[in-house]
């Protein structure tokens, strides 16, 4: 499975990074990939793609829920919580560029490592994660060498927590009076409005991209 890995150091705890072995990152989470787009294969961006196609469907899918009201869909993403990276459980190979090198980072994040003098900003590949181990590669910005790092004693329920972190939801909004219950009985401008979300429909990524080729 793909995933966004993203690094985080503390300065408190940073030592100097010592060459040739994993930087002095502390903390991870990670986060699913978006899919792509069943209709043209481009990347989609919450769960939205530019293609006549995709756009023709997802139309169509609105049009079976009979609400008075524009829908709106918006992808709903959970990450892990923050886990401890034990530095026993990093492999890190300094390797040559790879023949992706040119576009390796371009779907990846970038972390800052906090230094007491300068600090460093590294760029993170996105990652490849099984039930045994997670697998990315790194470099330092300004820096040739890539690195390949692989993470073992991934905790066993990573990948299905990560499987079920994705939802698409389709729901309106609607504005609300609500009236001040402790407001002088006759007072006049004793409420106010507020947007409410309804929720109408909710997917799993590959269910909603599933009934979109449906349709």
């Amino acid at each position: 499975m793909k995933v966004e890995i993203k690094l985080f150091s503390e300065l408190s705890r940073h030592p100097e990074t010592k060459k040739g072995a994993f930087p002095d990152f502390h903390f991870t989470t990670l986060s699913l990939y978006e899919k792509t787009c069943p209709f043209c294969g481009q990347l989609l961006n919450n769960a939205e793609c530019t293609c006549e196609k995709y756009n023709k469907a997802k139309k169509a899918l609105l049009n079976t829920f009979k609400v008075d009201k524009p829908l709106w869909l918006r992808q709903n993403i959970d990450s892990l919580p923050q886990s401890f990276l034990n530095p026993s459980d990093v492999i890190i190979t300094p390797v040559a560029p790879p023949d992706n090198a040119l576009i390796l980072f371009d779907e990846g994040t970038t972390a800052e490592l906090l230094a007491a003098v300068k600090p460093e900003l590294w760029y993170v590949s996105r990652g490849e994660l099984t039930t045994k181990n997670l697998t990315f590669y790194i470099r330092k910005r300004g820096d040739v060498q890539y690195y390949f790092c692989e993470i073992k004693n991934i905790p066993p329920n990573t990948l299905c927590l990560l499987k079920n972190a994705t939802k698409i939801i389709l729901g309106y909004t609607e504005e609300e009076t609500i009236v001040d219950p402790n407001a002088p009985k006759g007072t006049l401008g004793n409420y106010h409005i507020e947007p409410h979300e309804h929720i109408v429909a909710e997917y799993s990524y590959n269910e909603y991209l599933l009934k979109l080729t449906e349709l």
